[in-house]
């Protein structure tokens, strides 16, 4: 069994070989590489808890000693953080006008147009316009009634 492959077949495995076994279960499918390789091939049974750091034997050439060594740390320098992506851009928001602050007796249509005729000169509209804010002025202090 030099050359295999373990995979699902339905509800059990099909260990992929020249000829394919077919297991129930992934215990069947250890107990068939035991049974195949007349036990050369066995669980792996942890027995104790893994290193938790690397050592290893380092022989002193003086003296002739062995010693255990823990592998050191190798820092190696950290990749640059990549540059943070701009914040897509979102849609402009359309605020609604706050109604007005007008005495409901107050009705639209005695409102001033901004623009008045093309007819008028330029002046007579600047006049007309600046007239207009004035009042405006005037009455949101209160000087007007």
């Amino acid at each position: 069994m030099k050359h295999y492959r373990v995979g699902r077949q339905g509800p059990g495995y099909l260990i992929e070989v020249e000829n394919p076994i077919s297991c129930s279960s992934l215990c069947d499918v250890v107990s068939c590489f035991i049974e195949k390789t007349d036990r050369t091939l066995v669980p792996f049974i942890l027995q104790e808890d893994y290193e938790h750091s690397i050592s290893f034997v380092q022989s002193d050439r003086d003296s002739g000693e062995d010693t255990v060594q823990r592998a050191r740390a190798i820092s190696t320098p950290k990749p640059p953080l990549p540059p943070k992506k701009p914040a897509p851009l979102k849609p402009p928001v359309c605020l609604k006008p706050k109604p007005s602050q007008r005495p409901p007796s107050e009705s639209t249509a005695t409102v001033k147009p901004l623009l008045p005729q093309q007819s008028q000169p330029n002046e007579v509209l600047l006049h007309s316009v600046t007239e207009e804010l004035r009042e405006k002025l005037l009455q949101r202090r209160g000087y007007l009634s």
